[in-house]
């Protein structure tokens, strides 16, 4: 009996120790947290095509410009963290933060009848936006110290970019709005830690509003005549820690 006694006690002591020691157990309960995100980001545009014809200067007939995006700069972003307690399993975030990237518009000679395509210029457009997202947060239940969610919600940005004036020697006859408002969907798996929790996070935004602003530079308004409307696309993962 004491050899049995013995040998259940050791069984039990070994199945104790083998669990996983759950960090930071009770990091969900308070109200507000505090963290930073940093991460990258690679810009893009919905660019419809308004298919006008023009006549520049120094073009002998009318003719057509398609504009389109067809080279993708990495940027980065970085962010400040609020996050509000629902319950367990939903929170909101508030990230105010900058984003910075770049978008390279080409635009291509089609022709009066669009029979012919030829490049005819590469224009750079930076931007830098001062950013506010505030995403709607559901975490399914813990396993062990992994916690997988979804996000969701709009983001208000301002791009100190186009407060600038345009620079005429890098080719950027076009700018965007000053102000943007997009949608932002995307997901994450939260890690917990001894000290801290780290989530790698991808997400996707969309703007709700054409970016292009009227303003253009004299004499290239077959440019601006020849986008419909612009919209802003985003990608970013991010590493976010609190």
């Amino acid at each position: 009996m004491a050899l049995l006694f013995l040998l259940v006690n050791r069984g039990t002591a070994y199945a104790q120790a083998s669990k996983t020691v759950l960090n930071r157990p009770r990091n969900e309960e308070r109200f507000i947290r505090f963290g930073i995100g940093i991460g990258l980001n690679v810009m893009d545009f919905r660019l419809l095509n308004s298919g006008a014809l023009s006549k520049p200067v120094l073009y002998a007939d009318s003719t057509r410009f398609f504009g389109t995006v067809n080279r993708l700069h990495p940027g980065f972003n970085v962010n400040a963290l609020m996050r509000f307690r629902i319950n367990n399993d939903m929170h909101v975030r508030i990230l105010p933060g900058i984003c910075f990237g770049q978008r390279d518009l080409t635009f291509y000679n089609i022709g009066k009848n669009g029979d012919r395509e030829w490049e005819d210029i590469k224009m750079p457009i930076e931007s830098s936006y001062i950013e506010m997202p505030i995403l709607f947060c559901y975490s399914v239940p813990r396993h062990s110290n992994v916690r997988p969610y979804v996000c969701a919600g709009v983001n208000v940005k301002a791009d100190m970019a186009a407060f600038k004036k345009l620079k005429l020697e890098n080719k950027q006859y076009l700018r965007l709005q000053k102000f943007d408002l997009a949608y932002e969907i995307g997901f994450g798996i939260e890690f917990y830690f001894y000290y801290f929790k780290m989530a790698p996070e991808l997400k996707w935004s969309g703007g709700f509003l054409n970016t292009l602003a009227p303003e253009t530079a004299e004499g290239k308004e077959y440019y601006h005549s020849a986008i419909k409307s612009l919209t802003s696309q985003i990608v970013m993962f991010s590493l976010i820690f609190e």
